[in-house]
């Protein structure tokens, strides 16, 4: 990773409404199965910003223009015009 992705990256992560997303998994009873709090516990803002770098991390490491990588509904996207994260509180499935 460039100094200039890592820059791109932490101006993502500072951007992003973490608090917000912990007050959804709270709101839905949403948990992890590892916490630093314990099993199934709801993440705290330090670990969703935690893992939010990581998913971003993987996406800048992949080599393709276009790539994307996430969990626990924190989602990461990297194109060619700069780095988008999303909290997706709704999953759909198509068949």
């Amino acid at each position: 990773m460039t100094g200039q992705e890592y820059h791109d990256m932490e101006k993502v992560v500072e951007n992003f409404n973490f608090v917000e997303v912990q007050k959804q998994y709270q709101q839905n009873n949403w948990v992890w199965a590892d916490t630093l709090a314990g099993p199934n516990k709801v993440p705290s803002v330090l670990e969703l910003e935690s893992h939010a770098r990581y998913c971003l991390t993987k996406v800048l490491n992949n080599s393709m223009p276009y790539s994307n990588a996430g969990s626990g509904r924190i989602c990461a996207y990297k194109f060619p015009w700069g780095l988008k994260l999303v909290f997706e509180p709704f999953s759909s499935s198509s068949f």
